[in-house]
């Protein structure tokens, strides 16, 4: 099998060059620019291109590949200059194509950005990592890079790997950083790693140091109980988070757990 081989625009085989494994990209949008420039376009009919056409060449890589940083900027160039009109390396933009990629409300035109589309991409990836347990792929991944299973508490790095585990590490360290859980039984979230208080957008803070020792929130459940412990409650935190927690009492649900299904901040 050489390096040249691929399965749906995607290398089978990445060489030390990552730009020569997706220059295909860069060559189905060059040719698409220099097909597209030679016929008559409004620019509104240019804008249409750019977002169905243009847009969609990547996705199926971008899903999997953390695409290199100068592809994305020639990919965003051949963008910039079609829908501007000028088919030369010259030419005149009115607004920074930054502005033109915000969302129509907030005066763009709702043009996707590839670098903050590879990276949402990358984060769904790193979603399904953490919440499709029961899938092929993700056991095969725990049991490469996290053997005990607890992926949403162990440092990630993005260095040294697969270059496609780099790019799912950069969508878990962001996940990491953004996500929030919500209450069922409790017994995989963290009293101080997790953030799970509603208000807080931040893990807890003990009011004695000593009181680290419980780890899950499970333990401030009542023994074979669906309540919480108000008296442990008011003991570990201070009175505004506690009155934070105690308010979120209706936020609890009976049953299995979906400590993880919960929506990102």
């Amino acid at each position: 099998m050489s390096s040249k081989e691929r399965y749906l625009g995607s290398p089978l085989i990445l060489g030390y060059s990552k730009q020569e494994a997706f220059k295909n990209i860069e060559e189905n949008f060059q040719k698409r620019f220099t097909s597209w420039s030679s016929t008559s376009l409004t620019q509104v009919g240019r804008g249409i291109m750019v977002k169905h056409v243009l847009n969609s060449i990547p996705i199926y890589q971008m899903g999997t590949f953390n695409l290199p940083f100068v592809l994305i900027n020639k990919l965003t160039t051949i963008q910039r200059k079609f829908f501007w009109g000028y088919k030369s390396n010259r030419g005149f933009n009115l607004i920074g194509w930054n502005k033109v990629c915000k969302p129509k409300d907030m005066g763009g035109m709702a043009f996707r950005d590839l670098e903050m589309l590879n990276l949402a991409l990358l984060i769904k990836v790193a979603w399904r990592l953490l919440t499709e347990k029961d899938s092929l792929w993700t056991q095969n991944m725990e049991s490469k890079y996290f053997r005990d299973g607890n992926i949403l508490h162990q440092k990630i790095e993005a260095k040294n790997y697969l270059y496609t585990w780099n790019g799912i590490a950069k969508g878990l360290i962001h996940v990491q950083q953004n996500y929030f859980m919500e209450v069922d039984n409790g017994k995989k979230m963290k009293i101080w790693i997790d953030r799970w208080i509603p208000g807080l957008s931040h893990p807890p803070i003990p009011v004695n140091e000593l009181d680290r020792f419980y780890q899950e929130v499970e333990e401030r459940l009542l023994p074979n109980s669906n309540t919480w412990n108000v008296e442990l409650i008011n003991k570990l935190f201070d009175v505004d988070t506690s009155s934070k927690n105690t308010n979120h009492l209706h936020g609890y649900h009976q049953g299995g757990y979906h400590d993880l299904d919960a929506s990102k901040r």
